[in-house]
């Protein structure tokens, strides 16, 4: 996938068992669906980005109203961005547990 800010290689594999590998941690303990969806989109539309100065890529902030609706389009918006928050806030706890800090650098 890439390398991110402290130039660890980053994988993430999306066929088969979903996993983030950063360096030498893997992480399998997504739970949801919906947060492995999240992850790999995140990730996707982050190495599509266009190149920037330097040749760094710079990220670009999603709007959660996107997000909300695109994963959770059958929900009135209000309960989409909760469990937006909730996916979120379930994928930090699980990056921040392989390693502190590396949600920050991700999400």
């Amino acid at each position: 996938m890439g390398k991110d800010s402290d130039d660890q290689a980053i994988y993430l594999t999306l066929l088969g068992d979903c996993a983030l590998t950063v360096g030498d941690i893997t992480i399998r303990d997504f739970v949801a669906d919906k947060e492995r969806a999240l992850l790999a989109y995140l990730a996707l539309e982050a190495a599509r980005m266009p190149k920037a100065k330097a040749d760094r890529r710079q990220p670009q902030p999603h709007r959660r109203e996107y997000l909300a609706t695109l994963f959770w389009p059958e929900s009135p918006p209000t309960l989409a961005l909760k469990s937006l928050r909730q996916s979120l806030y379930r994928l930090k706890q699980v990056l921040d547990q392989a390693q502190p800090g590396l949600a920050a650098r991700f999400l």
